[in-house]
């Protein structure tokens, strides 16, 4: 899947750049219900990838966790 949507595409940002703004209404976390199995999927491997990188920032080990 080379299209996400733009709720895929800003989690899978999240675990590899710099610390979206999480907090506010609408954010990043409001994104999470809005993904199709599909894109779950196709998040996988950046989460596993994540998660096994000691050296990633907290935040995107978060997000992929929470995923």
């Amino acid at each position: 899947m080379d299209e996400l949507s733009p709720h895929a595409a800003r989690l899978r940002a999240a675990m590899a750049g710099p610390q979206p703004d999480a907090g506010r209404s609408g954010g990043l976390w409001s994104a999470c219900a809005q993904l199709t199995p599909g894109e779950l999927g196709a998040l996988l491997p950046a989460a596993y990838r994540t998660l096994a990188d000691e050296s990633a920032p907290d935040h995107a080990r978060r997000v992929a966790r929470a995923k």
